[in-house]
């Protein structure tokens, strides 16, 4: 099912988030980003209702209000930041959920009571003597007001706590583990319940529908002198460290109740064999850490997703790219201009109509760019080159894009609706192409040139930076120099190899985007291809690249340097179309039942039904059930099982009408 669980990195909130993550679909909420295996990770201030429209869309069954402000003393100085969180938090948990027709369960406090005689019982006057307990009072009174179907938990927690900072009990543990005196107060008493047992009577809760307040506490109450006494005893440490201390000895900002037992019969009623006394609890507590759970929870950091927060995003002219955009696609004409202006103005209209949203050129002078002399000396061609009719001082000559075209494409792409920008290749041509273009593009070979990175980045404009044919540490240097001006990257994995062969597959390694994303969370990744077809973009994409660079011509059997390996009309256009639908496809990172599916998952899940007819008062058996479909909202889903079995109808129930709690008791 799913749960929703606000205040997730606290005491309560973590543990019931680890103990549910395997066998439910747990939504954790805080205020901070949430870390917890397995759930789905949400930054959700439940102090301001607009936030609730994040989660709007998805059908809770159970929704649990852990978030508080606990820390007495600091209340008492914060004491309109207390109210705000504790009781306006509160009222607009239990407004969601009714909206939601969700369960909703409340966590309150046994501390609304003055502490003058204990055993306080659900119906007693309530009397809080300080902030924090005036406002889980307040929080109380709104729930009843604002909620739905909902159970107000009166409680006070130990457990193993996910945070550095110790717990109570963790702290007591901690102290005689160290063979260090730990004083204990003896004229404080509470019901303390472990966690992990509050969290399995959540779930009967829920189960059963309580609707009201009740008090969930150990069997019997105990004062925090005979709590570590305990404890010491369940963990076989010295118990002479502990020594006998009173809270007349410290001085606290906020007042404190002293006698907080609580009345649990009602729950002892309920639950006769669940609610755990105090050493079975402790027991539990010590089996918990022996057993792994307390690594699992507190070293556990891997998110399954998160909404902590607004990603990372470039604005680009009218666009904006970033991973909750359409994957942004730059055709790079470079060199199949061809020298002719005419030639180049109709390659942007056609990479325009065929579904780019840049284009980019490739600015250089050829005298800053290509040694004649160093690849004269080299001898034979190599690689792409090998194929150059030309010399490659003098292809790359051909190849350059006159400074005087600049301005006259840049208005012919504009007038069209396309954004135009360019690598260059000399620190000097940054300067001069800097006005006309929206953002830079730094190219695999210059990678290793610090001078190059740092005059871009100083520009302020975007920067795209492709890493092909280069190490890992080389790729720190150049993303640690540009964000050290510039915040606005993206970073490109590429394989520089222009021959087009279908070996270049086996080079791609589209994998070192998941590296890049461990990396760099916040950076935007993208693709520089040159292999044939469009398979290793929609990978790219799949893995997290939202931009994607690809060669583009008119004709791939023209001469020149770039045509062979570049995407033409029909096959960029194909390649854009399979994008959207994989985007399409990709979706949301939220396992939730779709839109689509409300009507078929009622259609094809099963239900507990009467396989016969069922006389009012009978004790109901296994023969008496079977798991059929449909199921509409409201019934019970074959996991309930256990819990129907050993009820006793309360009225007739006809075959195969579906069994709720309501029909039996």
């Amino acid at each position: 099912m799913k749960i929703l669980i606000t205040g997730a990195e606290g005491l309560l909130g973590s543990n019931l988030c680890t103990m549910w993550a395997d066998s439910h679909e747990v939504y954790a909420t805080s205020r901070e980003k949430p870390s917890l295996k397995n759930c789905i990770c949400l930054k959700l201030d439940i102090t301001k209702r607009e936030e609730f429209k994040k989660i709007k869309d998805i059908e809770f069954d159970l929704i649990i209000n852990c978030a508080a402000l606990t820390n007495l003393d600091y209340c008492e100085e914060h004491p309109e930041e207390c109210e705000k969180v504790n009781a306006l938090g509160a009222k607009n948990v239990a407004i969601f959920s009714r909206e939601n027709n969700s369960y909703f369960v409340h966590v309150s406090t046994d501390s609304l009571f003055d502490g003058t005689r204990g055993d306080y019982a659900e119906e007693d006057e309530t009397r809080p003597i300080n902030v924090y307990s005036r406002s889980k009072l307040n929080a109380e009174k709104c729930v009843e007001a604002e909620a739905g179907d909902y159970v107000i938990i009166r409680t006070t927690i130990y457990g193993w706590n996910k945070r550095d900072k110790f717990s109570l009990a963790e702290w007591m543990l901690d102290k005689l583990r160290r063979g260090e005196e730990l004083p204990a107060f003896e004229d404080i008493s509470f019901s303390p319940i472990l966690v992990n047992n509050l969290g399995g009577i959540m779930l009967n809760l829920f189960y059963l529908r309580y609707h009201g307040l009740i008090n969930i506490g150990c069997s019997k109450g105990c004062s925090k002198f005979d709590f570590a006494k305990k404890l010491a005893e369940v963990f076989g440490l010295d118990p002479s460290l502990i020594k006998r201390d009173t809270s007349t000895s410290v001085t606290f900002k906020a007042e404190r109740a002293k006698i907080l037992t609580l009345d649990t019969s009602r729950a002892k009623k309920l639950f006769p064999k669940k609610l755990l006394g105090l050493e079975e609890g402790l027991k539990q507590f010590k089996e918990l850490e022996e057993k792994g759970f307390v690594k699992k929870l507190k070293e556990d950091r891997f998110l399954k997703t998160q909404f902590s927060g607004k990603s990372m995003e470039i604005t680009m002219g009218d666009k904006k790219i970033g991973e909750e955009y359409p994957t942004y696609f730059i055709a790079d004409i470079a060199a199949n201009h061809d020298g002719d202006l005419e030639r180049a103005k109709q390659l942007i209209k056609l990479a325009f109509e065929s579904g780019a949203d840049a284009v980019k050129f490739q600015h250089h002078r050829v005298q800053h760019y290509v040694s004649k002399k160093g690849f004269e000396t080299l001898g034979s061609k190599m690689s792409h080159q090998s194929k150059w009719k030309k010399s490659v001082f003098q292809v790359y000559k051909d190849a350059e894009v006159p400074l005087e075209w600049t301005s006259e494409l840049k208005k012919f792409a504009d007038n069209l609706g396309i954004h135009l920008f360019t690598t260059p290749y000399d620190l000097g041509m940054v300067d001069l192409i800097g006005p006309h273009v929206l953002a830079f593009k730094i190219g695999s070979g210059d990678i290793n040139w610090p001078d190059m990175h740092l005059k871009v980045a100083e520009k302020g404009k975007p920067v795209f930076i492709s890493t092909g044919a280069s190490t890992l540490g080389e790729v720190q240097k150049a993303v640690e120099a540009i964000t050290s001006l510039n915040k606005n990257l993206v970073l490109i994995q590429c394989n520089t190899n222009y021959t087009a062969n279908d070996e270049n597959f086996d080079y791609i390694n589209l994998n070192v985007l998941k590296t890049y994303r461990q990396m760099y969370p916040d950076i935007i990744l993208g693709l520089s291809d040159h292999t044939k077809g469009h398979a290793t973009v929609l990978g790219a994409v799949a893995l997290g690249a939202r931009v994607i660079e690809k060669h583009f011509t008119d004709d791939i059997t023209r001469e020149g340097p770039d045509h062979p390996f570049s995407m033409d009309p029909k096959t960029w256009r194909e390649m854009v179309d399979r994008t959207r639908e994989l985007e399409r496809a990709l979706g949301s990172t939220i396992r939730k039942v779709e839109d689509n599916e409300k009507e078929t998952v009622v259609l094809q899940r099963r239900c507990i039904r009467a396989g016969r007819e069922i006389k009012k008062g009978k004790k109901i058996t296994i023969e008496d059930i079977e798991f059929q479909r449909p199921a509409p909202r409201g019934s019970l889903e074959p996991s309930f099982k256990e819990m129907v079995l050993g009820k006793r109808a309360r009225r007739k129930i006809f075959k195969e009408e579906q069994i709720t709690f309501a029909k039996i008791g």
